[in-house]
C-alpha cells in the first residue's frame, strides 16, 4: 500500500522521539504518505530537556488542554483530539506515551466509531516493569489494552506481556526504541585520549559510567556497594553517575569518602553533548536497574562503543548484550554479582575497545534509525488497519 497517512498521539516531544518522527515523516513522504504527530503537552514535571518548535522537523499539532501532577504521573487532559485526527483522515493512528491519558482512551474507545480505523498501541512495557500488576489500575489497563487489535512492541518480551494482558489473536509489529545513531558514535583514539585528559582520567584506570535517574529502581545503591568493594580490592577504577534523583543526597552522605578521593563523580543532568562526551571517555557502561522497560541510555552507550554491564531486568538487555563478547549480564543484581561483573571488566584497553565495537555493531544492526523506520513503514503499509467509515444517515433522507 502506498500513501499511508499516519497519525501519532503521544504525550510530549522528546529528543529521541523527535529524531524518530523526523525520519518517519521523511520515509512516509518518500512513499507518498504523510505524518501528523499530536502532542498532549510541551513538557512534564520530571523531564529536563528543552525543545523549541524549531527542533521539531516533522508535522505536529499541540492539542489544547491542561496538565496536572498526580504523584509521579503527569495527567494531560486535552480537547479536540478526535476532531483533529478525523480531519487528517489517517490510515492508522498510533497511540504512544501512555495508555492512561484521556486522549489515548478516547482513541481506543471512540476512534473507530468516528472512522479512524484500527488504532495501534505503541507499548514499551513488559511484565517485569509493571508497577501495578493487580488491583483497579491493572483492571483498567487491561480494559483499555483490549480495545486495541494491533500493537507495536520493541521485542519479544513486550509481545509476551501484551498477549498475557489481552489474550491471543492480536497483530504485532516490532518497533525498537531508537536514538540518533549519527550523533552517538565512538570517538577516534586521539579525541578519546583528549577527552580523558580533559576530565582528569588516568590512562590506566577503568572508568564505569551510568546514565540514569538516581532512584532505587535503577539499582544505584547496589551498584555503589559493588564499586566500593572494587575500590577496597585496590583496583584502579572510577565511577561516574550521570543524572539526578531522590537518592542524590543519600549518596553524597554515605559515599563521601569516594567522592572526596575522586573515584566517584556525580555530574547531575547533562545535555546530550555532555552525555556523549562521558560515554566516549568511558571504558564500560553499567545499568543495574531492578525495573526498566527499554532504556535508551543503553542504546546510546552501545552506539558510542561501550562494553556493557546490564542487569537482567533491563528490558533491552537481551537484544543489546552478547555475554562475554560485548559485556556481562547480571542475573540477580546483587552487590556481589555486580562486583564480579566489574572485576571481569577490568581488562586491557584493546580488549575493551574490541568489545565496544561489537556493541556498536549490534546496535546498528538492530536499532539503527534508518532500518527501524523503513521496517515500521513497511509493516504499516502491509498490515490491514482500516475499517469502513461508519455510515451516517441524514434525517432528511
Amino acid at each position: 500500500m502506498i500513501g499511508v497517512r499516519l497519525a501519532v498521539l503521544t504525550n510530549i516531544p522528546t529528543p529521541y522521539r523527535s529524531v524518530f518522527f523526523d525520519r518517519l515523516a521523511f520515509e512516509l513522504q518518500r512513499n507518498k504518505g504523510e505524518l501528523l504527530v499530536v502532542y498532549c503537552a510541551r513538557t512534564e514535571w520530571n523531564r529536563h530537556w528543552k525543545l523549541s518548535d524549531t527542533d521539531l522537523r516533522h508535522p505536529y499539532w499541540f492539542a489544547p488542554g491542561m496538565s496536572g501532577r498526580v504523584g509521579d504521573y503527569t495527567l494531560h487532559v486535552n480537547a479536540g483530539v478526535l476532531r483533529r485526527l478525523r480531519q487528517f483522515r489517517p490510515t492508522a493512528v498510533v497511540v504512544g506515551g501512555a495508555w492512561n491519558m484521556p486522549a489515548s482512551m478516547a482513541v481506543a474507545f471512540l476512534g473507530r466509531r468516528v472512522g479512524l480505523g484500527k488504532p495501534i498501541l505503541w507499548s514499551e512495557g513488559h511484565a517485569d516493569a509493571v508497577l501495578n500488576a493487580s488491583g483497579p489500575i491493572a483492571w483498567l489497563r487491561r480494559l483499555v489494552l483490549r480495545r486495541f487489535e494491533v500493537f507495536a512492541v520493541p521485542n519479544a518480551r513486550g509481545e509476551r506481556y501484551i498477549t498475557g494482558e489481552v489474550g491471543p489473536g492480536r497483530t504485532f509489529m516490532r518497533l525498537p526504541n531508537v536514538v540518533d545513531d549519527e550523533f552517538y558514535t565512538p570517538a577516534p583514539p586521539e579525541m578519546r585520549e583528549a577527552l580523558r585528559r580533559q576530565k582528569g582520567l588516568n590512562a590506566d584506570e577503568t572508568v564505569f559510567v551510568q546514565v540514569a535517574q538516581l532512584e532505587e529502581r535503577k539499582g544505584v545503591l547496589e551498584l555503589l556497594q559493588a564499586f566500593a568493594r572494587l575500590r577496597e580490592q585496590h583496583v584502579s577504577a572510577r565511577m561516574v553517575l550521570i543524572g539526578t534523583g531522590r537518592l542524590a543526597s543519600r549518596i553524597m552522605t554515605e559515599y563521601a569518602r569516594l567522592l572526596n578521593d575522586g573515584s566517584l563523580r556525580m555530574t547531575g543532568n547533562l545535555p546530550a553533548e555532555g552525555v556523549r562526551e562521558w560515554l566516549r571517555a568511558a571504558d564500560v557502561f553499567v545499568l543495574a536497574s531492578h525495573r526498566d522497560p527499554n532504556p535508551l541510555s543503553v542504546i546510546e552507550a552501545a552506539l558510542t562503543g561501550c562494553p556493557l554491564i546490564l542487569s537482567a531486568w533491563v528490558g533491552n538487555a537481551l537484544e543489546l548484550l552478547d555475554p562475554h563478547r560485548n559485556g556481562w549480564l547480571v542475573e540477580n543484581n546483587t552487590p556481589s554479582e555486580l562486583n564480579k561483573a566489574m572485576e571481569n571488566a577490568v581488562l586491557s584497553a584493546s580488549e575493551l575497545v574490541g568489545m565496544g565495537q561489537h556493541s556498536r555493531d549490534i546496535a546498528m544492526r538492530d536499532f539503527g534509525l534508518g532500518r527501524v523506520v523503513e521496517d515500521f513503514v513497511r509493516h504499516i503499509s502491509t498490515t490491514r488497519l482500516t475499517s469502513p467509515t461508519p455510515t451516517r444517515h441524514s434525517p432528511h433522507a
